[in-house]
């Protein structure tokens, strides 16, 4: 049975504590500027010796967000009825690596990993699997509105930002091929990496991409993530606008052979994947290359790559020349 100080351990209360660090205010908003984003001054991640300044000088700029206590004991069982039976976590590096890995989304896209309510499955989930899920909220702040399309319009520009990989959409169809290939998940892309350390790379989060956008006050009229369905998403207001791309980002070489193996047209693809563009910003005509610059200066490869006219609810890839009309993207009643 378990010793004492694991017993102990047991009943240590964590409690979870972010430091969120705000811009300075500027003409009575509470916002970065173009400068402020530059690399080396982000406000929002400021260096050691920055922090120290804006604690000595600007202590209102440091909010401190406390979670709900817990103890060690209920963490752990939490865990345990979440996502299956205890025998997957005996296998330390797996354990430690899905925490890491949980904690650094969490930190990249800026939230607090709170918990919350969780199925009980083991019975339902083998004990050599784990199941996993979660959600996320988010606030409108005061005086901010939903970007939801309403402001959305004819000669608005598509900025597209770059993926990194599969992201979201395709895992089961890369399990199925995975079994199809003699060397399975150690089968090697042409550019050398293995196509089972391909589908683990860790997806692009976009949510820096939009903080710092709404804080430059960007003419953003609409935001889109492109996973399943793919470039459909593109069409995804429920709007009579035609959506035309005239430019396409690299694929990844995972996308690529995934498509090859499994004999997916382009239409099929570029209806089904990514290919290479994760999120779509749309924005005032003439201000799509500032996004691409903000997008670049978070990270992020992005392009202008495409308009919105009037015309028929549809979404035209010029270079492949595809088209999807609306009746091929139906993600809910009236969508």
């Amino acid at each position: 049975g378990p010793g004492p100080g694991l017993l102990v351990l047991d009943l240590v209360r964590l409690v979870p504590v972010r430091v969120a660090w705000l811009p300075a205010e500027h003409a009575g908003r509470r916002a970065a500027r173009m400068p402020d984003i530059l690399p080396g001054h982000d406000p929002y991640q400021p260096g050691e010796r920055q922090q120290q300044r804006i604690l000595a000088r600007s202590p209102g700029r440091a909010t401190v967000l406390v979670g709900e206590p817990a103890t060690v004991a209920s963490l752990r069982q939490h865990w345990t009825d979440a996502t299956g039976t205890p025998d997957w976590f005996a296998n330390q590096d797996w354990h430690r690596e899905l925490i890491e890995g949980w904690a650094a989304a969490c930190a990249e896209a800026g939230c607090v990993w709170g918990g919350g309510e969780s199925p009980s499955l083991p019975e339902l989930v083998a004990a050599a699997d784990i199941e996993l899920a979660g959600s996320a909220i988010g606030v409108v702040p005061p005086g901010g509105t939903a970007i939801l399309g309403g402001d959305l319009g004819v000669g608005d520009e598509i900025v597209l930002v770059a993926s990194n990989g599969l992201h979201a959409n395709g895992s089961s169809l890369a399990r199925m091929l995975a079994r199809d290939l003699d060397e399975g998940f150690a089968t090697r892309l042409p550019g050398g990496e293995t196509f089972g350390a391909a589908l683990l790379t860790p997806s692009c989060i976009y949510s820096r991409l939009v903080e710092v956008l709404l804080d430059a006050s960007m003419p953003v009229s609409y935001l889109s993530h492109i996973t399943g369905h793919g470039f459909l998403k593109l069409m995804r207001p429920p709007h009579e606008l035609t959506y035309r791309i005239t430019q396409l980002l690299p694929v990844p070489e995972v996308l690529d052979f995934l498509a090859q193996q499994t004999g997916m047209s382009a239409r099929a693809a570029y209806s089904t994947l990514n290919m290479g563009a994760g999120f779509a910003v749309y924005c005032a005509a003439g201000s799509g290359e500032e996004v691409v610059d903000i997008a670049l200066s978070v990270g992020l490869q992005a392009a202008v790559a495409g308009v919105v006219e009037e015309g028929p609810r549809r979404v035209f890839i010029e270079p492949l020349e595809l088209e999807y009309t609306g009746e091929e993207l139906r993600l809910g009643p009236g969508a």
